[in-house]
């Protein structure tokens, strides 16, 4: 039997659509009032406690989101996504789990989900950034056809996702009064790699300090490849402009290490400039890459690349 759908609240326009398949009574109204005090869009969330009755609801209504209850009791694990997205190839789908464990969490993004909260760990303004971003990912995911969005050889994300992605950024940093900083990355003399040990070398050594950037900041940042051996780190959530530092430190420390390649070690090291704007709301994108971008170039003067 088709299970009436609790609406939260009235269809808004422009309103993002979240369904919402969640079990537990206690969950479902704590989620519930979470996204009543989302406050960067108006949200209309329709709630249904089975895959059935969702599934039912799916193929009369869309959603732009779909908040996915990983221990449903006609679906456990991952068995409902792949039947949400039958039905709707197109919703973002976040898992919301109370299993932590990693290769649950590595099966679930294999899977397809956009995101995954911990249940009990995550509050309001987690869930908005997971809802933003997980429409952001989908809507661009359904764009790759015609705007490629990740860089294919080190697979991290290229400038049409970092332009999208900044809106979001500069919004939630309006409504938290936190900054923003943009590190500009360009490695040292690398075409000396390219040169010397040909262009396998040269993508080895990018795909390798790609890794590297990306284990130095949170899962939360992003880290884009900005074109050849440049990269830029986008860092949100700033007190001040210290953690940046803090972050650009750790990279000085694990981009020069050696990079063993046939036996041959490889060092690679480079140059950085930070961007910083406490209101990044009132900034740039394009301002914040040109500062980044000038320090970048000062800080390279007497610096060298090095191979042996």
């Amino acid at each position: 039997m088709l299970q009436e759908p609790t609406e939260l609240s009235q269809p808004f326009p422009h309103a993002t659509g979240v369904l919402l398949i969640e079990y537990n009574p206690g969950d479902a109204l704590l989620a519930r009032e979470m996204l009543k005090d989302i406050e960067s869009r108006p949200i209309a969330c329709t709630h249904m406690q089975n895959l059935h009755a969702a599934l039912d609801c799916l193929k009369t209504e869309k959603f732009d989101v779909i908040l996915l209850d990983s221990e449903l009791p006609d679906s456990r694990g991952h068995e409902g996504i792949s039947r949400i997205k039958a039905e709707n190839p197109e919703v973002a789908i976040i898992m919301l789990t109370g299993n932590s464990n990693l290769d649950f969490v590595t099966d679930s993004v294999r899977f397809g989900v956009e995101d995954y909260l911990v249940k009990g760990e995550f509050d309001r303004l987690r869930l908005e950034q997971a809802i933003e971003q997980g429409v952001e990912r989908k809507r661009l995911e359904m764009r790759t056809h015609r705007y490629p969005i990740y860089d294919s050889l080190t697979r991290l994300a290229m400038r049409n996702l970092l332009t999208d992605r900044w809106h979001g950024t500069a919004a939630r940093a309006k409504r938290s009064g936190t900054g923003v900083a943009l590190a500009f990355i360009d490695l040292d003399n690398f075409k000396t790699i390219n040169d010397t040990l040909g262009h396998a070398a040269g993508d080895a050594v990018l795909q390798t300090i790609a890794t590297r950037l990306s284990d130095s900041v949170r899962e939360s940042d992003s880290v884009v490849r900005y074109g050849g051996d440049e990269f830029l780190i986008l860092l949100n959530d700033l007190e001040s402009e210290k953690p940046a530092q803090r972050v650009v430190d750790k990279i000085r420390k694990c981009v020069p290490e050696p990079i063993n390649l046939n036996g041959r070690a490889i060092i690679c090291d480079c140059s950085i400039g930070i961007g910083y704007s406490p209101k990044p709301w009132e900034t740039s994108l394009e301002t914040l890459i040109e500062v980044a971008d000038g320090r970048m170039y000062r800080d390279k003067k007497g610096r060298k690349g090095k191979i042996s």
